[in-house]
C-alpha cells in the first residue's frame, strides 16, 4: 500500500508512524507543511514548546517538510499554510490521509485526491460543536459541514476516541465510515522514565509519606486549574498536597487564590517541566486531577495511567469512555462542580487500598491503548479501503 500522510507540523507522539512504516507492504510518506524550527504560533493559548525536549523527527519513518509559500505563514489562520508541492506527492500514492481541514493546503489535498481518484481519509478529534471563541455562526457551519464532509467527500474518517465517534454519529455521520485510531503517547518512553526516586518530593519538601494529587496542564481558562485548588481546599485532608505542573496567564491569580485559602505550604507550583522529566513527577504522585471544560482527548491521562496513577477527570475530557472506568481506575465528575470534585478527591486521598487497586487497573487499561494499537487500526482500515 502506498500511503501519503499530510500534517501541519511534526508532533512528539510519532511512535505510531514508526510502527506503521514497518508493517508488511507499507510504502509511506509523511508530509509536514511547516518546519518545527519556524515556531509558528498555533493559537492564543500560552505554551512553551521548549518543554518538549525530545526529538520529534528521526529516520525511523519516511517524512519530508514541504515549502510553505503563504505570505503570512502561521497555524492560526486558514491561509497560513499554502503548499502547492503537496500535489505531485499525491499523484504517486494510492491513499491520502489528511490530518484535518483547517488550511488551504489541506483543501488542496482533498480536492486533488478527489480529482485523481485516490482513496481519501480525513481525521478529526472534535467531540462537540461549540468553538473555543463561543461564536455561534461557527457552530452552525460545523453542523452542516460535518456530515457532508465525512459522508460525501472522504472515504473514511479517523477519530482518536469513542467520544469523538459518538459525536460524529450524533452529527449524522454514518457509523461504518468512522474508525477509532487510539490517540496515544510513546508508552515505552513514559514507562522507562517513570521510576520514582523521591527526588521530586525532596525538591519541593513534600514528605515521603504524604498523599499527592497532581495537576498537569496550562494555566488557562479552559483548563480550569482553579477548580483543582478550590476542591483541594474543600477536601481538607491531612498530610496531603496538590502538585501543580504548568504555567500560563492565570498563574498569578492561582498563587493569590492559594494564599487566600491558606494553602501556601500544601499547594506546590512546580512550573514548566521538560517532557523527559514528566514521568518522574507523575510517579512521585498518587493520583491525577484533570479539570478541563474543553479537551478533545487529554494525553496527561495516558501519561499518568502509564505511571500507575488513578485518574480523576471532568466529564468534558474526550478520553473518558476509553480510559476511565468509573470506580475501576478513577472517577469522572461534572465539569465545574467543585463540590463533587472535592468529594471524589477526598475519597482518593483517604483510601490507600482504593488507590492501589486503581493503580493496577490503570496500568491494565493503558497497556492496550498503545502506539501499536493505533498503527494496527490505521493499517487494517487502509487495507480494507484499498480492496473496494
Amino acid at each position: 500500500m502506498k500511503v501519503l500522510f499530510i500534517a501541519a507540523y511534526p508532533i512528539q507522539n510519532a511512535e505510531p508512524d514508526r510502527l506503521f512504516a514497518q508493517m508488511e507492504g507499507v510504502d509511506m510518506l509523511v508530509l509536514f507543511c511547516s518546519d518545527p524550527g519556524e515556531n509558528l504560533v498555533k493559537d492564543k493559548e500560552f505554551i512553551n514548546q521548549q518543554q518538549f525536549d525530545i526529538k520529534v523527527l528521526d529516520d525511523k519513518y519516511p517524512w519530508k517538510i514541504i515549502k510553505n509559500i503563504s505570505p503570512k505563514p502561521g497555524l492560526s489562520k486558514f491561509w497560513g499554510l499554502i503548499n502547492p508541492s503537496v500535489i505531485p506527492e499525491i499523484i504517486k500514492m494510492e491513499c491520502v490521509v489528511v490530518y484535518g481541514h483547517a488550511y488551504i493546503t489541506f483543501w488542496m489535498a482533498i480536492l486533488a485526491s478527489l480529482f485523481l481518484r485516490k482513496k481519501l481519509i480525513l481525521t478529526t478529534d472534535a467531540t462537540y460543536l461549540e468553538s473555543p471563541d463561543k461564536k455561534s455562526w461557527k457552530e452552525r457551519i460545523k453542523s452542516k459541514m460535518i456530515p457532508f464532509l465525512y459522508n460525501n467527500i472522504s472515504d473514511l474518517v479517523w477519530v482518536p476516541s469513542t467520544e469523538a465517534k459518538r459525536f460524529l454519529i450524533a452529527s449524522g455521520v454514518k457509523q461504518e465510515r468512522i474508525i477509532i485510531t487510539p490517540y496515544t503517547v510513546d508508552n515505552n518512553f513514559i514507562v522507562l522514565n517513570s521510576n520514582s526516586n523521591f527526588s521530586v518530593r525532596t525538591k519541593f519538601n513534600i514528605p515521603l509519606d504524604a498523599t499527592v494529587a497532581v495537576f498537569c496542564a496550562k494555566f488557562i481558562e479552559r483548563k480550569r486549574p482553579q477548580d483543582a485548588i478550590r476542591a483541594f481546599a474543600l477536601a481538607n485532608c491531612s498530610n496531603c498536597y496538590l502538585l501543580m505542573i504548568g504555567d500560563g496567564p492565570l498563574k498569578l491569580e492561582l498563587i493569590s487564590l492559594v494564599s487566600e485559602l491558606g494553602l501556601d505550604t500544601k499547594v506546590i507550583f512546580a512550573g514548566l517541566v521538560n517532557y523527559s522529566q514528566l514521568p518522574s513527577y507523575y510517579a512521585s504522585s498518587d493520583f491525577l486531577v484533570f479539570t478541563s471544560e474543553t479537551e478533545q482527548f487529554g494525553l496527561p491521562v495516558n501519561e499518568a495511567m502509564l505511571c500507575g496513577l488513578p485518574v480523576l477527570i471532568s466529564d468534558r475530557i474526550g478520553c473518558r469512555y476509553d480510559l476511565v472506568q468509573e470506580g475501576g481506575n478513577g472517577f469522572t465528575y461534572k465539569c465545574g462542580n467543585v463540590s463533587e470534585l472535592s468529594e471524589k478527591m477526598k475519597m482518593l486521598f483517604d483510601d490507600t487500598a482504593l488507590r492501589q487497586q486503581m493503580s493496577i487497573r490503570s496500568k491494565e487499561i493503558i497497556k492496550d491503548w498503545s502506539p501499536a494499537s493505533n498503527a494496527t487500526a490505521k493499517y487494517n482500515s487502509i487495507t480494507e479501503l484499498l480492496k473496494r
